[in-house]
């Protein structure tokens, strides 16, 4: 007999507020030893064969989907296009501000930790939209009510691995009982080969003697996450007469520039991703140099600027979004301050120096949570409820030594975790958090992730969870 746990939803009421609670139910009335380990083993194997893993690891997947109304969605990624509208007009302010004002203005003040590559962003010329990727990585306490707590630009994981995640679970017995009657609004990610064709398509846009050809680049054997997926995509492509272009992968070491043209390896480059970590470069490397003057040409592209690597990825824009005086110096409309002032956390840069402000991150402390400003991966994240004052006090530095900020931490909502706990099945908790992703200007789709901890890393126990936006549920 199916061992039954208690359900946590509320399918007696209908609407698009209790469809997260019906699914769940249903989950969990279904969740004895044998139909949990077959839904693990289908998951396992869907991905296996889809060369899905986290840098050579094994990606675990959440039981629990997270679910939301597409209609919800809908309303929060138009909220998050004005974000993204914001954060270009940063990086266009900040180069006008370089160019006329030769002492220091409020954004290179804003920016000053990153001064060595002030060079690198004042020189590009990008062609098209300068965040040609964009995730931002938000928290939803309650139906309804969103945060956008991070911003992602320079190492935006989740293009390729969560549509492949989301299929195996949506193909599961598992899935296709607990979503009886749902329908699913798609968005353009929930296909695999969304991001590939958005690459391709935009390096047949940029021409050149590389037209249509992609090089995916990191630097140094760094953040390789779904690299080879990528490949793997476009070579499919191609198989099918669907595209003319390539994607290489390589390192930004690798590159060439002759005669106004970039090169991998011999091939004409027309668009660059950089998945690199923007603080792993120095400027003055000798062997990137051609990697940077390929920023400068008119025959090739970065899918993402140096601007929105430096400054767009950096945890301080969300406080320049907030403050009166920066939206005056970007230029933000209406619409924009709006969306900031409802979408982002309070926050604010951290100054160690500043004794009134130390008192106060003491006196709120279970309230907020430090991060480094542009450390990834949930690396020099410090949340104040998990810290006792002493490690609490050089957390403050530390984060003031990383250049990083305080938010007001925003609750994270729980969901059902089922897992094997000693062989046998256990109910217990997970965080969760959803994503938002745009491919240039367009919103691209929803992903999601859980942990036991607060902060969220796939690498470090974290699980990924299929999101699903459901349109309508037939028997409402």
């Amino acid at each position: 007999m199916p061992t039954v746990l208690a359900g946590r939803g509320e399918t007696s009421v209908r609407g698009p507020a209790t469809w997260a609670g019906r699914v769940q139910d249903r989950l969990i009335e279904a969740a004895d030893e044998q139909t949990v380990r077959a839904q693990q083993e289908h998951i396992r194997q869907y991905l296996k064969q889809h060369g899905v893993t986290f840098e050579g690891k094994r990606i675990d997947v959440s039981f629990m989907p997270t679910i939301v109304s597409a209609d919800e969605v809908a309303r929060v990624s138009a909220q998050g296009r004005l974000i993204r509208s914001a954060l270009e007009k940063v990086i266009a302010a900040f180069r006008r501000e370089l160019r006329r004002n030769p002492c220091e203005g409020p954004l290179q003040r804003a920016f000053r930790p990153y001064r060595k590559w002030f060079g690198l962003i004042t020189r590009e010329r990008p062609l098209a939209d300068e965040i040609g990727l964009m995730r931002f990585d938000c928290i939803r306490p309650r139906p309804g009510r969103w945060t956008f707590i991070e911003t992602n630009t320079a190492c935006a994981g989740g293009t390729t691995t969560c549509p492949i995640l989301r299929r195996a679970w949506l193909t599961s017995p598992l899935g296709k009982h607990a979503l009886r009657g749902a329908r699913l609004k798609q968005h353009p990610q929930d296909r695999q080969e969304a991001f590939v064709e958005f690459l391709l398509r935009r390096a047949r846009q940029v021409g050149g003697p590389g037209a249509g050809n992609v090089a995916a680049l990191n630097h140094c054997g760094d953040l390789t996450f779904e690299m080879d997926l990528w490949e793997h995509v476009a070579h499919r492509l191609r198989k099918r007469g669907q595209t003319q272009g390539k994607l290489l992968l390589g390192d930004i070491r690798e590159v060439e520039v002759r005669k106004g043209a970039a090169y991998l390896r011999g091939v004409p480059i027309a668009l660059f991703h950089n998945k690199v970590d923007p603080l792993g470069i120095d400027p003055e490397d000798p062997s990137i140099q051609d990697w940077i003057a390929a920023s400068r040409l008119s025959s090739a592209d970065f899918l993402n600027s140096f601007g929105a690597k430096f400054l767009t990825e950096a945890k301080r824009v969300l406080v320049l979004l907030q403050q009166p005086e920066m939206q005056d110096a970007i230029g933000l409309d209406p619409a924009e301050r709006q969306a900031a002032a409802e979408m982002l956390p309070p926050c604010a840069i951290v100054r160690a120096s500043d004794a009134e402000q130390r008192a106060r991150l003491h006196r709120h402390r279970r309230r907020l949570v430090l991060k480094a400003d542009a450390l990834t991966r949930g690396k020099g994240v410090f949340m104040g409820n998990e810290l006792d004052p002493r490690g609490w006090d050089e957390a403050i530095d530390v984060t003031h030594k990383n250049f990083g900020v305080v938010q007001q931490r925003i609750p994270i909502p729980l969901s059902p975790a089922i897992d094997f706990r000693r062989g046998h099945i256990g109910l217990g908790q997970e965080h969760y958090g959803i994503e938002l992703f745009y491919l240039g200007g367009r919103f691209g789709g929803i992903a999601s992730r859980s942990h036991r901890n607060q902060v969220f890393n796939v690498g470090v126990g974290g699980k990924e969870r299929a999101a699903l936006a459901v349109a309508r549920w037939m028997e409402d």
